[in-house]
């Protein structure tokens, strides 16, 4: 019997309602189109995605995902498949939104809120990790930064074998340096990554892991909070 793992993302901008989240696109092995939906509020000012997978196992008997086609190719082209190990197995989702602001005003920082929880379950000699991590954010006359800021790291050794149900609540506010918004540009992009692995690190197909993860509650699994300021 499969069972259905949900990964919960609530997009919020409570603190200043003309404030719009809009243009999501998630992409990577965590978060398939066939296995996502997305719920826009009627203002636009949330946004959430539910994820019904989000798990990695080991021995990894997944088949690998074929990358996509290459425009051009004769027919008889294969294109390559993603490297694949029975002893490691990893999924990623990768998030980018935009934010609209209005005329202005200037976005001086977001806060990121991770709410999760999850259950590991690993033989001694198998590490695993989850990450949530954000990339960087781009727009406004193509002001850019922060680049990689490390929101919430979990991480398994292979000392000793791990039984662990866990929850994770992480705030963390990191400031940004937009420019002033106006009529003719007035968005910014950000980008997040949640990268979930397992790894039998002696290469002994006996040994088993699992690591799956969910929303902790109806608050959503993250929580974005844009804070602006009047451009100076």
């Amino acid at each position: 019997m499969k069972s259905l793992l949900f990964f919960f993302l609530s997009f919020s901008a409570i603190a200043q309602t003309s404030i719009k989240f809009d243009q999501i696109v998630t992409s990577g092995s965590g978060c398939l189109p066939e296995s996502t939906s997305i719920t826009v509020s009627p203002d636009s000012s949330t946004m959430s995605i539910l994820f019904d997978e989000f798990s990695v196992q080991v021995p990894n008997r997944e088949r690998p995902i074929p990358a996509p086609s290459i425009p051009g190719r004769g027919p008889n082209y294969r294109p390559p498949q993603s490297a694949h190990s029975i002893f490691e197995h990893q999924k990623i989702c990768n998030i980018s939104f935009t934010t609209t602001l209005p005329p202005g005003q200037m976005a001086t920082g977001i806060e990121i809120s991770v709410d999760a929880r999850g259950n590991t379950t690993l033989d001694q000699g198998v590490s695993a990790y989850f990450t949530t991590i954000l990339v960087g954010h781009r727009g406004l006359a193509n002001s850019v930064g922060p680049q990689v800021k490390v929101i919430e790291k979990k991480f398994w050794n292979s000392r000793a074998a791990v039984s662990d149900d866990w929850i994770t609540e992480t705030k963390a506010t990191v400031p940004l340096k937009a420019n002033c918004s106006t009529n003719a540009n007035k968005t910014i992009k950000f980008e997040l990554k949640n990268h979930l692995n397992a790894k039998i690190t002696d290469n002994v197909e006996t040994r088993s892991g699992l690591v799956t993860v969910d929303s902790s509650d109806s608050r959503g699994m993250l929580t974005f909070t844009l804070t602006t300021a009047p451009c100076r």
